[in-house]
């Protein structure tokens, strides 16, 4: 189905009475509603035997997570679309689309959301939504391979005397003072992985992961790469 704009004018029958009065009804097929459908890009993918719908931006998807939110989205174009073909009767015509119902059960939603085949990124975004064990793998590994490529070392041991999971990253700054990495949570069963960013000071390297530091000052806690990537990348430049 090509995937052009249509009259919206196309889903009203508009009646002038006699004295002028202006009546408009609005009737909805399912053809209009596939046509609406294509403009707005949704689709469908399957997983298993799971269909999942979601609308196609560019590289972005958002979930369609029920039959209403379709059917609210395809109510929102059509109001958001009126006033550009007939602006001086909008509420004539918008109260013709309220009167009607544009159902869609969840079983014909694959009618109007066509089968889409993904490439790679696009199937990575649709996990990250849908999967909450792969995304919090996916995490994980992309701020441990960051961490790498920032140069820490990885040594086993704790923070401190508190710290309950083992494992750290580390590095240099001067004579005596580290940035590190350390896990605030690692609980691989449950795919829960949380790590603090840190400033500390220790008399000797070697002592990393087998005593306390001298000092410790927080960075950030609860590190998320989305959110705090521009910080430690312009905390780790003022380095060099």
């Amino acid at each position: 189905m090509e995937n052009e704009k249509f009259n919206i004018l196309d889903l009203f029958l508009v009646k002038r009475l006699k004295n002028g009065e202006i009546r408009v009804k609005c009737k909805i097929t399912m053809e209009h509603k596939k046509r609406i459908c294509s403009i707005l890009n949704v689709y469908h993918y399957i997983i298993g035997e799971k269909k999942y719908f979601f609308m196609m931006n560019n590289a972005n998807i958002k979930m369609i997570n029920s039959s209403n939110i379709l059917e609210n989205y395809m109510l929102n174009y059509i109001k958001n679309n009126i006033s550009l073909y007939n602006s001086d009767n909008y509420r004539l015509y918008l109260n013709a689309v309220m009167a009607v119902s544009i159902h869609i059960s969840k079983k014909d939603m694959a009618l109007y959301c066509p089968y889409l085949e993904l490439n790679e990124e696009e199937k990575h975004s649709l996990y990250m939504l849908i999967d909450s064990t792969y995304k919090k793998e996916y995490l994980k590994n992309e701020l441990l391979q960051k961490i790498t490529d920032w140069g820490f070392k990885r040594v086993d041991g704790l923070l401190s005397r508190e710290s309950a999971y083992n494992g750290l990253f580390y590095r240099r700054i001067n004579d005596d003072e580290y940035l590190v990495f350390s896990y605030a949570s690692n609980m691989p069963k449950l795919h829960l992985y949380i790590f603090d960013f840190w400033k500390c000071v220790y008399k000797e390297e070697k002592e990393i992961g087998i005593k306390s530091p001298i000092s410790i000052k927080q960075i950030i806690l609860g590190v998320e790469l989305k959110r705090d990537l521009d910080k430690i990348e312009t905390i780790l430049s003022e380095l060099k």
